[in-house]
C-alpha cells in the first residue's frame, strides 16, 4: 500500500523525512524507507499551489470594470494553479494519484487544512482514504508520535469548509466593492483612484483612521493638580490629593485653596495600611501576544516576527507559531519541567527554588483545543548553534524561552504601604513599595514603567509631619497612535479599549482576522500605500485617507464589531463536527456576504458635493502623478503604463487584462535594464542573448522569452 504524505512547503517535507529510517531526496517529493509504512512518499506544496480564479476566467464581460456587470456571483466558484507552480503541482498530483493513502501534513491551521484540501481536489483523488497529521513540533520525536497517532480526515474537514468559506466571502467582497466604489469615485468625480476594499483590511484601516482623527482633533485642555511634599525630621516623600482632583480654572482651584492657611505647615498621619502583595509571572505566548510584545522591545513588524518564529520553529526550537492560545497542556508542562536545568543553564542563570506544581494560570487542558502556547521545544540550541542564528532571532527565542520557564519560578512578591495624611481640611494619600522577593523579574531586565517611591521606614500613625503644597500644571494628552503591536492587540479585540494583551485575553472577545491573517493584513495595507510608519507609529496616507472617508456611511464595512460577527460566525463552522451542517453555514454566510453587496450596489451614493473628498483626491493625484513620472519607464503591449514598483516592474493593467503583469528586478542572476524589461512587456522576448548565472555560480548566455512565464531559450 502506497502512502502519500502532502506537506505545505519543501523545508516541511524535509523535516518530516529526517524522522523517518531512510529517506532520498528527488526532484518534487522524497522517498521513504520506514517501518511505519509498506511503501511512502512525501511531496510538498510552494504554500498557496491552487488559488481562486479572477473574474475574467469566468465571463468576459467580467473582464472590464463596468459598473452596469456587478455583482460578480460565479455559479461555482473556480480554482487554478498559477503558471509558476504548475510544474511542482503536477509532481504531486502525479503523486497523489498513484497513491492508496494520503497523509495531509500541512500546518495545522485552517489554512493549512485548505491549501492540502484544494491540491487533492484538483488532482481528482478527494474520494481516497485520507487522514491527518497534527503535531505542535518538528522534533524527531514528536513527528514519529504524530505517524503513529494519525487523525482520521474527516476529523479536520470542516476546517477546510471553513478556510474556503473566509476565501470565497473575501473574493466576493474584494471584487464587488472595489470596483463598485472605485468606478463610482471615477464617475462622480473624475477621480483617478482605485480602490482596494477588504473584508477585514478595510475595517483594520478604518480603527487606524479613527485613532489619528481623534489625534488630530483633540484639544489640549491646561489643568492643575494639588500634590503635597510631606516631611519627617529627617525623610521627604509625596502625597497626591484624596480623593484625586484635577482643576481646569483657577476658580476651581482658588475655592479649595482659601480653605486653607498655607502658614501652618502642620499635618498629621492619620492611617498606615501595610499589605504583602504578589505578582505572578506574564501568560506564555500566543502569536498575537508575542507580537504585541516583539514590536515593543525590539521594533520589528507582526509580519516579521511571524517570519521570526516560523523559522524558530523549522529549525525545532520553538514550536507551532500560528496560535491563539496562551495556555499549555499538562504533557507540554512535563517535558519542560524535566527540560528545566537545561534551559536555565543555556541562559547562564543561577538555579532557584522552582514550584514543579502546574499552575491553571499556563497549564489548562481544557483550555488548549488546535494548538497549545508558543514555547520552547526539548531541543535546546548548543552556543554553536545559538551564535548562528541571527541576532532577531535569538532575541525572540531568548525572550520566548525566559518568558516560558517563569512561570517555575516563584511569584514576585513586595510590600505595599499606604499612608494617609490629614493636612486641614485636605486628605493626602502615598503609596509605597517594598520589594520581598524578585522572584521571576530576575529573569527580565526591564524596569516598571511608574516605580513606586520607598516611604520611610520611621512612619507612625498619628505622627506629626510637616506639609508643604505644591501646586502642578499639566495638561491633557491625546490617545496614543497605534504601533503595529497595539494595532494587533486592538484586532484581537474588534477596537474596544483594553490596558493590555492580558485584559484582552481575559475579556474573551471575538477579534478581527485570525492569528495566522493579522499579521498579513497590516501588511496589504502597507502594500496598498493605505498606511505607513512613521517612529513606529501607524500613519494613515492620502490614499487611506481617502477610503475611509468615501466608506464613512457604510457602517458595516468600517465596523470592526460587525467583522468580528462574520469572524465569530466563520469559527462556528469548523466547531460542528456534522459536515452536512458546516456547508449549510457556508451556504448561509455566503448569502448574507451577497446580501451586504447588494446592498451597496444598490444604495450606491453621489458623492459629487463631498469637497473635502474632492480636495483630497485632487492632492492625492498631483503626487501620485508626480511619483508616476519619475517611475514610468515605458508603455506594455496591453496599453497599461510599465512602472517600478520597488522589487519589481508591474503593469498598470495587472489586475485587469495584462498577460505578463509583472517581472522581477532580477533573473536568474541577471539583473535587467529598463531596455530589457521594456522589450519583455512589449515583444515578450529579449532581443539579445543575456548572461547567467547557475546555481553553482557559473556564468552563461541564453535568449530570455515570456509565455506563461520567464523562460530560457537556449
Amino acid at each position: 500500500m502506497k502512502t502519500v504524505i502532502l506537506a505545505e512547503k519543501p523545508s516541511q517535507a524535509k523535516a518530516y523525512a529526517e524522522a523517518m529510517q531512510k529517506y532520498d531526496m528527488k526532484n518534487g517529493y522524497i522517498d521513504v524507507i520506514d517501518s511505519l509504512f509498506d511503501e511512502c512518499v512525501i511531496t510538498y506544496g510552494f504554500g498557496h499551489l491552487v488559488e481562486l480564479q479572477a473574474p475574467s476566467n469566468y465571463k468576459d464581460e467580467w473582464k472590464t470594470w463596468d459598473i452596469n456587470t456587478l455583482p460578480i456571483y460565479p455559479e461555482k466558484f473556480k480554482y487554478t494553479v498559477p503558471s509558476d507552480k504548475r510544474k511542482q503541482f503536477n509532481i504531486v498530483k502525479s503523486q497523489l494519484q498513484s497513491a492508496n493513502e494520503i497523509v495531509i501534513a500541512t500546518d495545522i491551521d485552517r489554512e493549512g487544512e485548505a491549501i492540502a484540501r484544494l491540491i487533492i481536489q484538483l488532482a481528482s483523488c478527494s474520494n481516497k482514504p485520507i487522514k491527518r497529521l497534527w503535531i505542535n513540533s518538528l522534533e524527531k520525536d514528536s513527528v514519529r508520535k504524530g505517524f503513529e497517532n494519525l487523525k482520521d480526515g474527516n476529523d479536520t474537514y470542516n476546517y477546510f469548509i471553513e478556510a474556503q468559506t473566509r476565501a470565497q466571502a473575501d473574493w466576493l467582497v474584494g471584487m464587488n466593492l472595489s470596483r463598485l466604489y472605485s468606478l463610482n469615485l471615477q464617475n462622480y468625480m473624475n477621480a483617478n483612484v482605485n480602490l482596494s476594499i477588504g473584508r477585514v483590511q478595510t475595517p483594520t484601516l478604518y480603527m487606524i483612521y479613527n485613532r489619528n482623527n481623534e489625534i488630530k482633533n483633540f484639544k489640549s485642555k491646561p489643568y492643575k493638580e494639588i500634590e503635597a511634599t510631606i516631611s519627617t525630621v529627617s525623610n521627604k516623600f509625596k502625597g497626591t490629593l484624596n480623593p484625586k482632583q484635577q482643576f481646569f480654572t483657577d476658580e476651581e482651584l482658588d475655592k479649595v485653596l482659601k480653605q486653607i492657611d498655607q502658614t501652618n505647615k502642620i499635618g498629621n498621619i492619620t492611617k498606615i495600611e501595610s499589605k504583602n502583595k504578589e505578582v505572578s509571572s506574564p501568560k506564555l505566548f500566543s502569536l498575537s501576544s508575542l507580537q504585541t510584545k516583539a514590536n515593543s522591545l525590539f521594533n520589528i513588524s507582526a509580519s516579521e516576527t511571524l517570519k521570526i518564529v516560523q523559522k524558530l520553529y523549522e529549525k525545532k526550537l520553538l514550536t507551532y507559531p500560528r496560535t491563539d492560545c496562551n495556555f499549555i497542556t499538562d504533557q507540554e508542562f512535563n517535558y519542560l519541567k524535566d527540560n528545566l536545568t537545561n534551559y536555565v543553564n543555556f541562559l547562564k542563570l543561577n538555579t532557584d527554588s522552582f514550584s514543579l506544581i502546574p499552575d491553571k494560570r499556563y497549564v489548562n487542558n481544557k483550555k488548549v483545543q488546535e494548538h497549545h502556547a508558543i514555547i520552547p521545544t526539548k531541543t535546546i540550541p548548543s552556543m554553536s548553534v545559538f551564535s548562528t542564528l541571527s541576532q532577531v532571532e535569538q532575541n525572540i527565542y531568548t525572550l520566548v524561552t525566559k518568558t516560558t520557564i517563569a512561570m517555575f519560578y516563584p511569584k514576585y512578591k513586595y510590600e505595599e504601604t499606604v499612608v494617609h495624611t490629614n493636612y486641614q481640611t485636605l486628605n493626602f494619600i502615598s503609596k509605597g513599595q517594598k520589594p520581598l522577593l524578585v522572584g521571576w523579574k530576575k529573569l527580565f531586565n526591564t524596569q516598571d514603567s511608574k516605580e513606586e517611591q520607598l516611604l520611610p521606614t520611621e512612619l507612625s500613625e498619628n505622627m506629626i509631619v510637616n506639609v508643604e503644597l505644591d501646586i502642578l500644571n499639566k495638561k491633557t494628552k491625546p490617545p496614543k497612535p497605534f504601533t503595529e503591536g497595539s494595532l494587533i492587540t486592538a484586532m484581537k479585540t474588534a477596537g474596544k479599549l483594553v490596558d493590555n494583551e492580558e485584559s484582552a485575553i481575559l475579556s474573551e472577545v471575538e477579534g478581527i482576522g485570525t492569528e495566522a491573517t493579522r499579521a498579513g493584513i497590516i501588511e496589504t495595507l502597507k502594500k496598498r500605500n493605505y498606511i505607513k510608519i512613521q517612529k513606529k507609529n501607524i500613519i494613515v496616507t492620502e490614499s487611506g485617507e481617502i477610503l475611509c472617508k468615501y466608506i464613512d456611511k457604510v457602517k458595516v464595512l468600517k465596523s470592526p464589531e460587525m467583522t468580528a460577527k462574520w469572524e465569530k460566525f466563520l469559527k462556528n463552522i469548523s466547531s460542528t463536527t456534522n459536515h452536512l451542517e458546516a456547508k449549510q453555514k457556508q451556504q448561509v454566510f455566503i448569502e448574507n456576504i451577497q446580501k451586504f453587496i447588494n446592498h451597496e450596489i444598490q444604495n450606491s451614493k453621489d458623492y459629487s458635493n463631498n469637497q473635502e473628498l474632492e480636495q483630497l483626491i485632487m492632492i492625492n493625484n498631483q503626487k501620485s502623478q508626480k511619483n508616476k513620472s519619475s517611475k514610468e519607464i515605458g508603455k506594455c503591449a496591453c496599453g497599461g503604463n510599465i512602472t517600478d514598483k520597488g522589487k519589481f516592474y508591474g503593469c498598470s493593467n495587472y489586475d485587469k487584462n495584462c498577460p505578463i503583469g509583472s517581472i522581477p528586478k532580477q533573473f536568474a542572476g541577471h539583473k535587467f535594464t529598463q531596455n530589457e524589461i521594456q522589450e519583455l512587456f512589449t515583444d515578450h522576448e529579449c532581443s539579445e542573448e543575456l548572461w547567467f548565472v547557475s546555481k553553482k555560480n557559473k556564468k552563461y548566455k541564453a535568449k530570455l522569452k515570456y509565455t506563461n512565464k520567464l523562460e530560457l531559450d537556449f
